[in-house]
């Protein structure tokens, strides 16, 4: 890994040096420089790379922003692949599939559409926890390569909640705690409560939709990403309750509802060494000081190849919780029901 400065120079006096007679020309000479971001996860089955590039022209720099042919290459003229290699040597790989299927929120860049490479894998066959994945970038047309590598992270041991019960109660006066073991190639976790419940308006049980509440509890990093380290999040039981009634509105007598706690959901995010080191070079800034390095870790361009896993397990609310939805003053107002 790598790390590069980028300076943004800004010229003050040009003021001063507009009855000159020399030109200031502030665009570099043209270079080819590709950008790459992927996350490959060990559950997926069908994997995305975003490919760009960095583009540089006479003008306005938004208006090049929204062009697509500005910030994407034509599939014809680059080819991506990815390598899977199992004790130094090639055991599978893919030529990646130019799509653009995929929407894009508004925003500064071109949208609605953004140009996605992928490549699948078989059900019975994903990605191996003991290889190292190699991705590679050639531009066909003047034979530049970008080349990244990674190793993929696997998914926590959870030791709170057990896995031993099916059911959950969140006690009101007590603190739910989310307790578990690292893996190897994990750096950066982040852990998450989803409270999974169903609503339909009354009288209109046919209307029911399934919805989701998430509880972010926050991150926490590991001393390192060889694994078999204990690492604990927790959430006093009130907040809880406090969080639901803020993110559920309220039934009313102009437009009554009628709810059901279903389950609840807990997730632990993992990161690799290459993404918790990107997180945390590109988190916000509280100096003055607004320069900062660009993380970095490929050959032959700029971007991020790395990897994450996720954790999910998922409990039914118990009845003692039920109860305390139906009648507790913070989220009474919520008309959760019975089962």
């Amino acid at each position: 890994m790598r790390f590069k400065h980028l300076i943004l120079c800004l010229v003050g006096a040009l003021f001063f040096l507009s009855s000159c007679d020399n030109e200031l020309d502030v665009n570099a000479d043209y270079k080819d420089v590709p950008v790459v971001f992927g996350l490959l996860n060990i559950d997926d089955t069908e994997h995305f790379i975003r490919v760009s590039r960095v583009f540089l022209g006479e003008g306005d720099a938004l208006a090049f922003a929204q062009n697509p042919d500005s910030l994407y290459y034509k599939p014809e003229d680059i080819e991506v692949k990815v390598e899977e290699i199992i004790s130094g040597n090639v055991a599978r790989s893919w030529n990646l599939e130019y799509r653009t299927d995929i929407p894009k929120e508004d925003g500064i860049f071109a949208n609605p559409f953004q140009v996605l490479y992928s490549f699948e894998v078989p059900q019975n066959n994903k990605l191996k926890n003991n290889a190292d994945y190699r991705l590679t970038l050639r531009n066909l047309k003047n034979g530049n390569v970008l080349t990244g590598e990674t190793r993929l992270s696997q998914k926590v041991n959870l030791l709170t909640p057990s896995s031993f019960f099916t059911t959950i109660d969140i006690f009101p006066q007590q603190i739910t705690f989310v307790k578990w073991r690292t893996s190897p190639n994990g750096r950066i976790h982040e852990a998450i409560l989803k409270f999974i419940y169903r609503e339909h308006p009354l009288g209109q049980p046919d209307q029911e939709v399934r919805k989701v509440v998430e509880i972010n509890l926050g991150r926490v990093v590991s001393q390192d990403d060889q694994g078999n380290e204990e690492m604990i999040r927790e959430i006093e039981n009130r907040v809880f309750y406090q969080t639901l009634a803020a993110f559920i509105p309220p039934s009313t007598s102009e437009n009554p509802v009628l709810r059901y706690a279903d389950s609840l959901q807990f997730i632990v995010n993992v990161g690799d060494d290459d993404l918790y080191t990107y997180l945390n070079v590109n988190q916000p800034s509280n100096t003055v000081a607004q320069e900062r390095p660009q993380f970095n870790n490929v050959d032959g361009g700029l971007g991020l190849f790395a990897s994450r896993s996720i954790f999910k397990r998922t409990y039914y609310i118990g009845d003692i919780t039920v109860d305390s939805l139906r009648f507790s003053s913070v989220t009474e107002p919520l008309n959760f029901q019975d089962r």
